[in-house]
């Protein structure tokens, strides 16, 4: 496959990629499966995807990330 880039995005690339110590197809392969996982819908083989972004709610908790386990494991007597 062949793709042309700017100059100056590729220099910023191959700066990158010499920081991360990887070569650039790594970096343009890593940002190509990134762009499809965002914009492509939930595959029917993982019904997980399929949840993300569901609630949207300003009210919801903000520490969800870091207290996972206190929202999914929470019986309905306990405090919230």
């Amino acid at each position: 496959m062949q793709f042309y880039i700017e100059p100056e995005l590729r220099d910023d690339l191959e700066a990158l990629a010499k920081r991360r110590n990887v070569p650039m197809a790594e970096l343009i392969r890593e940002a190509i499966r990134s762009l499809v996982i965002r914009e492509m819908p939930a595959r029917e083989s993982d019904p997980i995807l399929g949840i993300i972004g569901m609630i949207q709610s300003p009210d919801g908790p903000v520490d969800i990330g870091k207290n996972h386990d206190r929202y999914i494991y929470r019986k309905d007597w306990e405090d919230r």
